[in-house]
C-alpha cells in the first residue's frame, strides 16, 4: 500500500482491537505511547515502513500479545526493560533498526523467538536466558556488537536456531 502520515494517537481507543497490521507503508514518526492500551491486541506488525524513535514503554502493558514484529524500519533508543512484562509474548522481531544498548535479562517469560538482527545493540548475552525465558528456541542476534561469551547457561534451553554471525 502507500498509507502514509503517522499512527494516531487515538489509536489506543480501539478497546476491541485484535490484531494491527501495518506492513509495507510509507507510516512514519514514532509509535504512539496509547498504543499500550490496547488490552486485547493479540498481534502487531509494522513491517517495512519508515516508523521512528524509541519503542514506547508501555508496550509492557499488552498482556495478551503474541507476536510483535517491527522490522525494516528506523526505531531507535535502548529496549524498553518493561518488554518482560509482556507474559503472552511468543515472538519478538525488531531486524534492521537502530536500536542501541544492551540486550535485556527478559522479553517476557514465554517468549520463543527472539530476532534482533541488524542493530546496533552492544554488550554480552545476558547468561540468566534459560530462566528469565525457558520456553526459547530461535534466537537471531546477528550484525550487532554483541561482545563476550555464549553463556554456558544457554545450553540448558532446547534452541533449535542460534545465530550470532557477524559480532564482535
Amino acid at each position: 500500500n502507500q498509507l502514509t502520515g503517522t499512527l494516531p494517537h487515538s489509536i489506543g481507543n480501539l478497546s476491541a482491537l485484535n490484531r494491527l497490521s501495518l506492513d509495507e507503508n510509507r507510516l512514519s514518526g514514532s509509535l504512539p505511547s496509547e498504543i499500550g492500551r490496547l488490552q486485547k491486541l493479540s498481534y502487531f506488525s509494522c513491517l517495512n515502513n519508515a516508523f521512528a524513535g524509541s519503542l514506547p514503554r508501555s508496550l509492557g502493558n499488552l498482556q495478551s500479545l503474541l507476536a510483535f514484529v517491527a522490522d525494516d524500519n528506523a526505531f531507535s533508543g535502548q529496549l524498553p526493560v518493561e518488554l518482560a512484562n509482556m507474559t503472552s509474548l511468543r515472538s519478538f522481531s525488531v531486524i534492521k533498526n537502530r536500536l542501541t544498548g544492551t540486550l535485556l535479562d527478559s522479553f517476557g517469560p514465554n517468549l520463543w523467538h527472539l530476532r534482533v538482527t541488524a542493530n546496533r545493540l552492544k554488550g554480552s548475552i545476558p547468561n540468566v536466558w534459560n530462566e528469565t525465558m525457558p520456553w526459547l528456541r530461535i534466537i537471531y542476534l546477528k550484525f550487532n556488537s554483541i561482545t563476550g561469551t555464549i553463556p554456558v547457561s544457554l545450553c540448558d534451553l532446547s534452541l533449535i536456531r542460534l545465530d550470532v554471525f557477524k559480532n564482535q
